[in-house]
């Protein structure tokens, strides 16, 4: 499951499109406090994934979940599932080690351009099953780093379980 804060539209659409490619099979919209926009277009989005996966030969195709708040998606997910988050305040890391250790099933969650408020990163850290990693010293956008976490996350571990 890909979880990411919608950002503008055409990067909300490169986000589907090359998450899809990547192999994701849930892809969950969030609203947290810097989200630049809490409108999202399902039918769009759902669209876009048929097209990416007819492109990759994919015989199926991702389910495209409703927006939910991040404290929403926080109370609600599974305890036995690790939800990797990009954390662009970590210390660099390698994150070779970080995905090592970890089992699937995995969750991938990039928050909005900007970053996690201070509130949503504190409440991130309590988490049990919440991990977080470092995408190097540069600061991405939001469509940069959830390619760059699929694509470390597939690199490390093969490809979802």
């Amino acid at each position: 499951m890909l979880c990411f804060s919608n950002i503008r539209k055409n990067r909300v659409s490169f986000i589907i499109e090359k998450g899809t490619e990547l192999g994701v099979r849930t892809f969950q919209p969030i609203i947290t406090d810097r989200t630049q926009s809490a409108s999202f277009n399902i039918s769009k989005a759902r669209y876009q994934s048929v097209q990416a996966a007819e492109q990759t030969q994919r015989l199926d195709i991702p389910e495209i979940m409703n927006p939910k708040s991040l404290s929403e998606l926080l109370r609600d997910w599974d305890n036995n599932r690790i939800l990797l988050y990009a954390d662009e305040k970590k210390a660099v890391l390698s994150p070779v080690d970080v995905i090592s250790n970890i089992s699937p099933p995995v969750g991938i969650l990039i928050g909005p351009e900007g970053g996690f408020s201070s509130t949503e990163r504190n409440c991130l850290i309590s988490k049990t099953f919440t991990r977080s990693i470092s995408l190097g010293p540069r600061v991405l956008r939001s469509d940069t780093a959830s390619l760059s976490l699929l694509t470390l996350y597939q690199a490390i571990s093969g490809d979802w379980c």
